[in-house]
């Protein structure tokens, strides 16, 4: 897999794969953490004793350590996610979206994985996101929104829940527009259907996630999402 090293240093310490029993880095401390070393990969060469040097504390000192030990399991999960064609992107990567650096400052994902094409990830998109239960005019309301997104050449973002959400996705399918979904849940399910596979191929849509690519659903997750 071809990653840059910065970018192994920031999965190993935020990324949740499954791997080990130590917590990933909150994006706040990871912020507090490349404030001394903006260049993550700098980490793999230090010891506890080197952090606690620059006043990191020794319990978060030896929580990173932990965590940046883990870099073989890490890539070896990275390499499995590849063969199901989920990719990370974090903000060490030039293909990194600028708008969402651009719009969330702090509180931008540090990674992001997906599945598809990277580069419609840059392009201006409109949000439709709405709720699961919803009447006909709703549904239809959200379709005509979708549709009228991609006359206009915009792609349809939204977060693929039941509802607004997805009737907004088809639509914008259906007419021959992009779609990307934000998820708040497992990506690695959500793309397993024969269906997506297909849309995926033929680069309709792009799945992604600033959550671990197996993560379980939570309100939590889906409000971030709709952020």
């Amino acid at each position: 897999m071809d990653i840059n090293e910065n970018s192994r240093a920031l999965i190993c310490l935020s990324a949740r794969l499954g791997i080990g029993d130590v917590d990933p880095l909150k994006a706040r401390e990871v912020r507090q953490l490349k404030s001394i070393f903006p260049n993550l990969s700098e980490l793999f060469g230090k010891s506890s004793k080197d952090l606690e040097d620059t006043g990191v504390s020794s319990v978060l000192a030896e929580r990173i350590m932990r965590l940046i030990d883990r870099s073989s399991g890490v890539m070896s999960s990275l390499v499995r996610l590849e063969e199901m064609g989920i990719k990370p992107l974090t903000t060490y990567d030039d293909d990194y979206p600028q708008q969402l650096k651009q719009k969330l400052r702090g509180g931008t994902p540090n990674i992001i994985f997906y599945s598809g094409e990277v580069n419609p990830l840059a392009n201006s998109g409109i949000g439709i996101v709405g709720s699961r239960k919803v009447n006909e005019e709703g549904l239809k309301t959200a379709k005509e929104f979708a549709q009228k997104a991609v006359e206009l050449g915009y792609s349809v973002v939204s977060g693929g829940a039941e509802g607004i959400d997805q009737a907004a996705m088809q639509s914008a399918v259906a007419v021959g527009g992009l779609v990307i979904t934000s998820l708040g849940h497992s990506l690695v399910a959500s793309i397993e259907s024969s269906e997506v596979r297909r849309l995926l191929f033929e680069g309709q849509v792009v799945f992604m996630t600033p959550y671990g690519p197996d993560e379980h659903f939570s309100v939590g997750n889906v409000m971030g999402i709709n952020r």
